[in-house]
């Protein structure tokens, strides 16, 4: 009878038993996460929830009454071992069993749900990173290929056309990549395919500037003479050889009448000194043709943002963005507070430098001279400016396109400064630099003026 009543209270006690095991687990691993102990922790709490998986904002045991959210520790231990995934498996388990929205914990759960799809977000921008610089550098190097071609005068042809359609499409398919790797891999592909049309249409160009196509005359008619006394007949004179100077020379004459002919329609020379009517030789008409066609190749986008008055040693920003055609969305967003704004239109490449100087001012800057343009979105250049001189300046932003190791400097901007006294500032650099004179000169009269005040009183 004894051994029963034995047996039966040992079977009665194994659940207590049990939820001691659990929530000792749950308890500590509580708090090594609390301490940062977090990989500690998790085993902890994984253990716990082997034995007690299902959360509870009120669990009952012997003697205690507690609130059991072992997923919701175990997300943020995971978080912080470097697994975003893991711990937004966790709180999503929490969430669907449903106690954790009736603890204090549920709004702190969804700002770490926020950190966690932030973490991810971070990792995968990082790892298409290099991707993305390939894609771009790709980009870059057939818009190389691209001006070569139009230099060469093979922007006619049909390899060309084809090129610009391949170049479109990878520039496009960059643009909306965003972190997927495959994209811009076939971007590379795209854009590796648009340059080797280019150099094929550059090179058909220039092989048809060598060897022009000659103009074949009619052989003349044989003509039978019935004597054999009279002379023969002479070969018809052949046409003196050309020069290779002379070759070039109605090449290049040849490309400018076109060149000009497709942006104004006519062209007028005077004499043989080669000079138009707009007082520009052939040269300078050429390669100001070529350098429009440059220009017109990838628009895109400049804003300046920056107050135009400013105050003697008062630290204002200067924000520079500049985004391809297409890709300027938000590019005035988070700018500012009491600057003004201006935008340009300008031809942009996969990578461009940015400066800026200007006297009377130091100006530190935040940001990289080259930065990559694309992915979807602008890139911003920021300078902190601090007037040193009162009176009117101006700031200088210089921008450069870099184009397959080629830089080309765009006009630059001025933007107008009009830079106030500060008298505050003034004031209070005069009192740190001469602050022992007048120290000096407060303290001799006040001492005299007590002296002769306490002289005065009755004795």
């Amino acid at each position: 009878m004894k051994r029963a009543a034995l047996l039966l209270l040992l079977l009665d006690s194994l659940p207590a038993l049990a939820a001691e095991k659990w929530v000792e687990a749950y308890n500590r691993g509580v708090t090594q996460v609390r301490t940062s102990n977090f990989q500690a922790g998790a085993q902890s709490l994984q253990h716990a929830v082997e034995e007690m998986p299902e959360e509870n904002a009120a669990q009952h045991i012997p003697g205690l009454v507690f609130t059991y959210v072992p997923h919701f520790w175990l997300g943020i231990a995971k978080l912080n071992l470097g697994d975003p995934d893991g711990a937004l498996r966790e709180w999503k388990i929490s969430e669907e069993q449903g106690a954790i929205q009736n603890t204090p914990y549920y709004a702190q759960l969804r700002d770490l749900i926020g950190r966690a799809n932030s973490e991810k977000q971070r990792r995968a921008e990082g790892a298409a990173t290099p991707s993305k610089q390939e894609a771009n550098s790709a980009i870059g190097r057939a818009l190389s290929a691209q001006m070569d071609a139009v230099t060469a005068g093979g922007d006619r042809s049909e390899t060309y056309h084809a090129a610009q359609r391949k170049l479109a499409e990878a520039k496009d398919i960059n643009a909306r990549a965003g972190i997927d790797v495959r994209a811009y891999k076939r971007s590379v592909e795209l854009a590796e395919e648009a340059r080797d049309l280019f150099a094929n249409a550059a090179d058909d160009a220039k092989k048809q500037r060598a060897n022009p196509l000659p103009r074949h005359k009619p052989p003349p008619a044989e003509v039978i003479v019935p004597f054999d006394n009279l002379p023969q007949p002479q070969p018809a004179p052949q046409p003196e050889t050309e020069s290779e100077a002379l070759v070039a020379e109605r090449i290049r004459r040849r490309l400018l009448r076109t060149a000009i002919a497709s942006t104004t329609g006519t062209t007028s020379t005077t004499g043989t000194t080669g000079t138009t009517i707009s007082g520009q030789t052939p040269e300078q008409q050429l390669a100001a043709e070529i350098d429009l066609r440059f220009r017109k190749l990838n628009p895109g986008e400049i804003l300046i943002n920056a107050s135009h008055e400013m105050l003697v040693g008062e630290t204002e920003r200067f924000v520079l963005r500049i985004a391809s055609v297409g890709q300027s969305q938000g590019i005035t967003a988070d700018l500012p507070a009491g600057g003004q704004s201006a935008t340009f239109e300008v031809h942009v490449t996969p990578t461009m430098r940015a400066t800026l100087s200007g006297n009377g001012f130091v100006i530190g800057k935040t940001s990289p001279e080259e930065q990559m343009i694309g992915g979807g979105t602008f890139t911003e250049w920021l300078w902190q400016v601090t007037p040193t001189d009162s009176g009117d300046h101006d700031l200088v932003a210089d921008v450069q396109v870099v184009l397959d190791g080629r830089v080309k400097s765009l006009p630059r901007k001025l933007w107008p400064v009009h830079v106030k006294p500060n008298v505050i500032r003034s004031t209070k650099l005069f009192i740190k630099s001469n602050w022992q004179w007048l120290l000096t000169a407060m303290i001799i009269p006040l001492t005299g003026f007590l002296w002769r005040k306490w002289k005065k009183k009755p004795t």
